[in-house]
């Protein structure tokens, strides 16, 4: 973006259509070019979301409809998590203000951050998120040498700890990825609380404790489980909730232990 007088302008992370087809001259199928975009953008380092930008005249030729619907189909394989215009502009302007205080060797108050609640550090080595250390750190996901750590939106001014040499035993859960927006973790023993608010279903994943190969994880809204998983062997457990959360919906997630059966 650019500053605008006393206003940061915040600009729209992919072109249109109409920049794919030589301004509505052709080549009709060019806007399928923006999946190599999308490619370009997210790796070896993360530059730029998924942005689908098109116009409503994209459907007066079979060409370009047909490359709209490649690029839709594409993007629906892809992990996403679906935002507003207006919340990616405030993550935008976040970026600006962010603030870092170093508080010890490996440990950083954040301040001023606004809605930008995602950081990524690249070249992280073995450097995970020291749980114990921190305050409103939502958890963290390693894509090959970045780590990227989610901060909670309900914390104006978290507290990340980073370790090379993480505890083996985890005590409370945490996150690793998730579809929507969470905010607001409250950790009571090995359970888990928060409100979620999003599009569409709501996949997320958490890396737990594990006290037995027998253990599964429910989670619920209101007096409803929704979903009950086993956590995979390095203690991931993921989760697919039903659509709904577009105003917020409250979630727990917690072990419950599998009923024994008699044969």
């Amino acid at each position: 973006g650019m500053m605008k007088g006393d206003w940061y302008q915040v600009y729209a992370p992919m072109q249109n259509e109409n920049v794919y087809t030589n301004d509505w001259t052709g080549p009709f199928y060019g806007f399928e070019r923006v999946i190599e975009t999308f490619e370009m953008t997210e790796t070896p380092h993360r530059l730029k979301p998924v942005n689908i930008y098109y116009h409503m005249y994209s459907g007066e030729k079979q060409a370009s409809l047909k490359a709209l619907t490649d690029v839709m189909e594409h993007s629906s394989r892809l992990e996403l998590a679906p935002i507003t215009a207006t919340d990616y502009a405030a993550i935008g302007q976040g970026f600006y203000t962010l603030r870092l205080e170093e508080l010890a060797p490996l440990k950083w108050r954040i301040a001023k951050r606004g809605a930008l609640n995602t950081l990524r550090m690249d070249n992280a080595g073995t450097l995970t998120v020291d749980a114990r250390n921190s305050k409103g750190v939502l958890g963290s996901r390693r894509t090959g040498n970045i780590l990227y750590i989610a901060l909670d939106p309900s914390s104006a001014s978290p507290e990340l700890a980073l370790t090379s040499t993480p505890s083996e035993k985890r005590s409370t859960p945490l996150l690793v990825d998730s579809r929507w927006q969470i905010r607001g973790l409250i950790v009571d023993g090995s359970s888990a609380r928060f409100m979620a608010q999003g599009f569409g279903p709501g996949e997320m994943t958490w890396m737990v404790p594990v006290s037995s190969p027998n253990e599964r994880w429910e989670a619920r809204t209101g007096s409803h489980t929704v979903q009950s998983s086993l956590p995979d062997a390095q203690g991931k457990v993921r989760f697919v909730l039903p659509r709904g959360a577009e105003e917020g919906v409250a979630v727990v997630i917690s072990p419950s232990k599998l009923r024994p059966a008699i044969l």
